[in-house]
């Protein structure tokens, strides 16, 4: 048998203490005394000698100071904060003064040679000096987009797929192959591989099926993304 913890071993007395109301109310009724004893112990300001004295109030300086500090940085905090796209991907930002930044989804090694400024791994720059503009909706990644319906940018074309499972970066997506103009069909083989984030296009809804074999994306779907494609 392995040893308990010492961690364990308080939590079964705890239990066992609890579960006897009376031993619970003894035990409630000694913390309050304590309370009551260490609260009555401290001494006034006016008790102290002069040394204590100064130490007390260079203490309440210190805690009023940190309380003025913390009112200003709420006061000047503006009322909207631009937000760094894909936040939950990245594993490294890199800024040299306020407001600009340079993130990335993959760790780079430069960093330890002091090259603060590479462009390894698609580097991406933000500045929260930059007034946010409106852009398309961010794919929020979790566990719930698992058996949706998506469209994946692969080798060029576009093609939809079922995400069947997720990473910290990719998702793993069985896709539909292209048969024609808006056409698609499941293959023979099962095509389901793992794609990066950046290669899912958007969520849709399930495309409909225009023979008993192919299928096509919604049409005003299609044109957008066609449109959008480069």
């Amino acid at each position: 048998m392995a040893p308990v913890s010492a961690a364990e071993r308080q939590r079964q007395c705890r239990a066992r203490r609890n579960a006897d109301l009376e031993s619970k109310k003894k035990h409630l009724q000694k913390e309050r005394e304590r309370w009551r004893k260490k609260k009555d112990s401290r001494k006034s300001i006016n008790e102290l000698n002069e040394r204590d004295k100064r130490k007390r109030r260079k203490l309440w300086r210190e805690h009023q100071r940190t309380s003025r500090l913390k009112k200003k940085a709420m006061k000047d905090m503006p009322d909207r904060i631009p937000q760094v796209p894909s936040t939950m991907r990245i594993h490294q930002v890199v800024t040299t003064s306020p407001g600009p930044m340079l993130y990335r989804d993959v760790s780079c090694m430069c960093t330890v040679d002091k090259i603060l400024q590479c462009t390894c791994y698609d580097t991406k720059a933000f500045s929260f000096n930059t007034p946010s503009t409106p852009k398309t909706e961010e794919i929020e990644w979790g566990p719930e987009v698992i058996q949706k319906w998506c469209v994946i940018k692969y080798d060029g074309g576009l093609y939809p797929g079922i995400i069947t499972a997720i990473d910290e970066v990719q998702v793993q997506v069985r896709c539909m192959h292209h048969v024609g103009m808006n056409r698609f069909c499941w293959p023979n083989r099962e095509d389901m591989i793992w794609y990066t984030f950046n290669d899912v296009i958007c969520f849709i809804p399930p495309p409909q099926p225009v023979t008993t074999r192919h299928r096509e994306i919604q049409r005003d779907i299609w044109a957008k993304l066609v449109e959008n494609k480069d």
